[in-house]
């Protein structure tokens, strides 16, 4: 007969074992397959009669992993026949003259990236300016 002083289950019901095992439970979020998008633009598209020292600003979003900076640039093609020439980059996080004014500034904001362009010159009258934006986000997806 076993000892109960001694014996470690003696005194002990199948009951009051109790073995648990926990469950892991994955849930994968279906793959990003979405590109950034452009957001607020001001002035906005189409616009006509712009205040030539007016301010570009854009927004830069993406709902799905997020922006990936280094691959923002920003192209600006004033009307002056020389095409397009780069404003800002983010692979460098900066502006080029003449979009360098002192107002010039990218700012982050929920989902993106926020990027006002001041011209240190004015832009010519009756002109038509174009703008060029390329990104990317973290799962190589381009706008």
């Amino acid at each position: 007969m076993a000892d109960t002083a001694s014996d470690p289950v003696v005194g002990i019901s199948l009951s009051e074992i109790i073995i648990t095992h926990e469950l892991s439970v994955w849930k994968w979020n279906p793959p990003d397959t979405t590109p950034p998008h452009l957001g607020t633009r001001t002035p906005a598209p189409g616009d006509v009669g712009v205040d030539r020292e007016a301010i570009i600003t854009l927004e830069v979003l993406d709902d799905g992993v997020g922006l990936s900076l280094s691959t923002v640039l920003v192209e600006i093609d004033d009307g002056t026949g020389s095409g397009y020439v780069v404003a800002y980059s983010g692979s460098t996080d900066t502006f080029s003259a003449p979009y360098n004014g002192p107002l010039s500034i990218r700012t982050a904001i929920a989902g993106g990236q926020r990027i006002s362009i001041d011209r240190t010159t004015t832009y010519n009258p009756n002109t038509t300016v174009s703008i060029r934006v390329t990104a990317a986000d973290g799962r190589g997806n381009a706008l």
